[in-house]
């Protein structure tokens, strides 16, 4: 995301407060443990680098609908 980082975007959803929180995995090329973990401490609820599984993604999305 050209000018937005993820956990950025994530901050920005969860400083909404909805009533029902958005489940948010972040699907992103940074593999680092450093990136993982500011994604995770930002609010997102999981975090998967590219290239993606399709059936993981798929997955870990049922997760969130759980």
């Amino acid at each position: 995301m050209p000018g937005l980082a993820g956990p950025e975007v994530v901050a920005r959803i969860r400083a909404r407060n909805d009533p029902a929180p958005t489940y948010v995995i972040l699907l992103t090329s940074r593999d680092s443990s450093a990136d993982i973990v500011a994604g995770l401490k930002g609010g997102a609820n999981d975090y998967v680098t590219k290239p993606a599984n399709e059936d993981e993604l798929v997955a870990r999305v049922n997760v969130g609908a759980r």
